[in-house]
């Protein structure tokens, strides 16, 4: 079981393919062998090179002692020459970085495919779901489930909160026992208070939500404080762009907003006001009061048979 020397590929004999080691690279040598093996180094070989890895042949040949450590993960030596091998080495250091959270108390239900990055603090009792990527500083405090498919970057996640599947937040703070998703999008600025609910298809930016107020449906929130305990219809919008500057909407405590409201910024709603269904709003709404922006319906009878009648004419 000695080392006799190290040979290239092309230079082995048939009996020599059957050894199983190879060599990766890593020497330690003392110096007063090491300067005159080189000097000695030759390009008798296939490659007609120089090989530093003859001095181990030399070294073996003239009695030097030559001692080998055998790596238990072959991984360990893999080199990086391809993106494909770049894919091997990444999947190693995440697997190794799910190990390591999930001796601290951490459940992950997938770890082929979860990512957590090296400044990401997860506490004991997170629950994370499959194909999750947590970057950044982001933070999730005890209690915490991630149900999947979700992408969090520089975000704080506190304790008891629910991430459905399908979330995105970068930059972004989620209160405890707060619910976000499915398919949601908490964009940078994003400052979410405890019992908040944000629901499918919602995106916010640059908003704050104070202590359980809610966004259930299909809305886009940007640049905008939203008090305890509000309600956002679902087709809501923040107007907040007039396509030179952004501007803020608040909508007070206890404020009901419409379905398929627009409103438009800079406009304070008033607390506990209410925002009639499909409203523009683009004044103040003062307290309590409810403000109503729609045309009056008309009903013009028959119109929808005499239409057809005349189509079918035609």
């Amino acid at each position: 079981n000695k080392v006799l020397c190290v040979r290239e590929a092309k230079d082995c004999a048939d009996h020599e393919y059957l050894i199983m080691e190879s060599n990766i690279g890593i020497y330690a040598v003392d110096s007063s062998f090491l300067h005159p093996a080189i000097e000695s180094l030759d390009t008798n070989n296939a490659q007609q090179e120089y090989l530093l890895t003859d001095i181990v042949e030399k070294a073996a040949s003239e009695g030097q002692t030559v001692a080998t450590y055998i790596l238990p993960n072959i991984i360990e030596t893999q080199g990086v020459n391809t993106l494909y091998h770049l894919m091997l080495v990444n999947r190693e250091i995440h697997r190794r970085r799910v190990e390591e959270v999930m001796s601290q108390g951490v459940l992950v239900e997938d770890e082929s495919s979860v990512t957590i990055g090296a400044e990401v603090s997860l506490a004991p009792g997170v629950r994370i779901g499959p194909n999750v990527i947590l970057k950044g500083k982001t933070a999730l405090e005890k209690d915490v489930v991630i149900e999947g498919s979700a992408c969090l970057i520089d975000t704080v996640v506190k304790a008891g909160a629910f991430l459905k599947f399908g979330v995105r937040a970068e930059g972004a703070t989620i209160g405890s026992n707060t619910t976000v998703g499915p398919f949601a999008h908490l964009r940078p600025g994003t400052d979410l208070g405890s019992d908040v609910k944000i629901g499918n298809f919602v995106e916010t930016k640059n908003a704050l939500f104070h202590d359980g107020a809610k966004a259930s449906h299909l809305s886009y929130l940007g640049d905008c404080e939203v008090g305890r305990d509000a309600n956002i219809g679902a087709g809501t919008i923040t107007c907040n762009y007039d396509g030179y500057k952004k501007s803020k909407t608040e909508i007070g405590e206890g404020a009901f907003i419409g379905s398929n409201s627009s409103l438009v910024a800079p406009v304070k709603i008033g607390s506990g006001a209410t925002v009639g269904a499909g409203s523009t709003i683009t004044k103040e709404v003062e307290k309590y009061a409810l403000a109503l922006t729609r045309a009056e319906q008309r009903s013009i009878g028959g119109w929808s048979k005499k239409k057809r009648e005349r189509e079918n004419k035609k």
